[in-house]
């Protein structure tokens, strides 16, 4: 839970909300919504409330939490409301931003606070120290983005509409996981592409337990723009923002012949793909490295230990492709997202923009990862193996997707093909190599019988258990330690528990 806004209440550049509700009032002040109005003295403008809380409405309105943020001319996300009351909060901690029609009446009369409080004709005690001179209401900055093509005028920021060469947008280097080890984690090394900054030094990878076979099968793009004119955002600018526009985004997907390329996209305003996450990278406590975390992994560069490796990458199925890179226009409308779980032939994992430290004189960069490879015996929901390399595994279905069909065919009789499948892909399932699935697995092909899928149907965790009991002595036999495979069939029972299947 989070405390509510009310009038008066400071802001993080040093201002403060002018006026709330009619109708909300805690501890004597009224409390704060989405489009009401606030001072900012860092850009001398009125601004307005661009985030509510939709868990305490007042007047249809959400009202809002502390760190919410104020839209106004200072970059957005650096300008966000503190709260100074500790007896009223939200039912949680959530946001929602301000629809579009809406924050351009509250752009609109943001200009009207300013002429009002300027010339005396409004006043109240929370108007009390704002200077009148220069005071203006919000005007929106000129957009500017991260990268974009050097093929449109310096000062547009329009998104190309023709294939071309990465280079017209800066330069990229692909790199991926090596066999050598270092004290910060799994060392990365170049695998194509562009001399890239030398003065990151080396790369590594660290991860959490549940992430170390991301960390020993990683592949990613980092990307440096180009900066064109002024309209392109610059480090300050990055600084105060979570998520900033950019004309490039890219992908890693398999071509028609299978082989693993990166696709560059241009993504134009209207697109709905030009936002990328923006993280800030942070010096280690001896500040002998700068690191980032991103979803479980850790991205580590110690300046003038080493240049970046040479060596191979451990990752499967790399080959000289990877040199080429091309950024594609994308017929609006169609799935081109870059999610986490895309279209098969999508291999491309997450992204983002990352700021490294002012003192670190290394310039904002993007990076895009590949989905990591499958690693042996890793447990999850199907649908957490979709799109990824399987190098020699094959990924076990517990219970089965036949007895899973059976169970759902005979409790949930009206749910179409399309539900149906979706609930597939919430089943814990088990990589394992591909011989011990196919020689004996007791589902694997025509071993799936009709009697053994209603059986199986019938008792979900038990089946579970049926099916791991099969596979067990030969996994030994490949290996697997007695520990780790008891350890692999708890995670299972887990997932499926979670998942509500028993």
């Amino acid at each position: 839970m989070v405390f509510v806004i009310r009038e008066g209440d400071p802001t993080t550049t040093g201002g403060k909300v002018v006026k709330g509700s009619t109708n909300t009032t805690i501890e004597y002040k009224k409390a704060a919504r989405i489009s009401d109005p606030v001072w900012c003295p860092k850009c001398s403008s009125m601004g307005f409330i661009a985030e509510g809380n939709p868990t305490f409405i007042d007047e249809f309105v959400a009202i809002a939490t502390h760190g919410h943020v104020v839209q106004c001319g200072c970059p957005f996300g650096s300008n966000r409301l503190i709260s100074t009351q500790t007896s009223t909060m939200a039912a949680e901690d959530t946001s929602v931003a301000i629809a579009p029609d809406f924050a351009a009446q509250a752009q609109a009369a943001t200009h009207i606070w300013a002429k009002a409080i300027s010339d005396g004709s409004y006043k109240s005690e929370f108007t009390i120290g704002i200077p009148t001179n220069n005071l203006s209401g919000y005007k929106p900055s000129r957009l500017c983005v991260f990268a974009k093509t050097c093929t449109v005028p310096p000062a547009s920021t329009e998104a190309g509409t023709v294939i071309e060469p990465v280079a017209n947008f800066g330069q990229a280097v692909v790199m991926g996981s090596t066999a050598i080890a270092s004290t910060e984690g799994a060392t990365l090394g170049r695998v194509a592409g562009q001399a890239a900054l030398e003065t990151l030094g080396t790369w590594s990878l660290r991860g959490a337990a549940a992430a170390a076979g991301t960390v020993a099968s990683t592949l990613l793009v980092a990307f440096w723009p180009t900066r064109i004119g002024d309209s392109t955002l610059t480090e300050e600018q990055l600084r105060g923002m979570t998520m900033a526009p950019t004309r490039v985004r890219f992908q890693f997907r398999r071509d028609a012949e299978g082989i693993m390329r990166v696709y560059g996209i241009h993504t134009s305003a209207s697109s709905g793909m030009d936002s990328v996450p923006v993280v800030d990278v942070d010096w280690n406590k001896d500040r002998s490295a700068m690191e980032a975390e991103l979803n479980g992994i850790t991205v580590i560069w110690t300046p003038g230990n080493a240049p970046v490796v040479q060596t191979p990458t451990t990752y499967p199925g790399v080959t000289n492709a990877l040199e080429n890179i091309l950024v594609h226009p994308v017929t609006e409308n169609i799935d081109s997202q870059i999610e986490v779980y895309p279209a098969s032939d999508d291999l491309t994992w997450q992204d983002c923009i990352l700021v490294f430290p002012a003192d670190s004189g290394v310039p904002p960069l993007y990076l895009v990862f590949a989905k990591p490879v499958v690693r042996p015996l890793e447990v999850d929901v199907y649908a957490a193996f979709t799109g990824r390399l399987r190098d020699g595994q094959q990924v076990d279905h517990m219970p089965s997707q036949a007895a899973i069909r059976r169970y759902l065919e005979a409790n949930f009789r009206t749910l179409t093909q399309k539900q149906a499948d979706e609930f597939l892909k919430k089943v814990a399932s088990v990589a394992i190599p591909t011989k011990v699935h196919q020689k004996f697995s007791e589902t694997y092909g025509g071993r799936n019988t009709r009697t053994k899928q209603l059986s199986d149907a019938d008792d979900l965790r038990a089946a579970v258990d049926s099916n791991f009991d099969a596979i067990k002595p030969y996994m030994l036999e490949e290996g697997f330690t007695e520990t780790d495979l008891e350890t692999a069939r708890v995670r299972m029972h887990e997932i499926n528990e979670e998942q509500g299947w028993y």
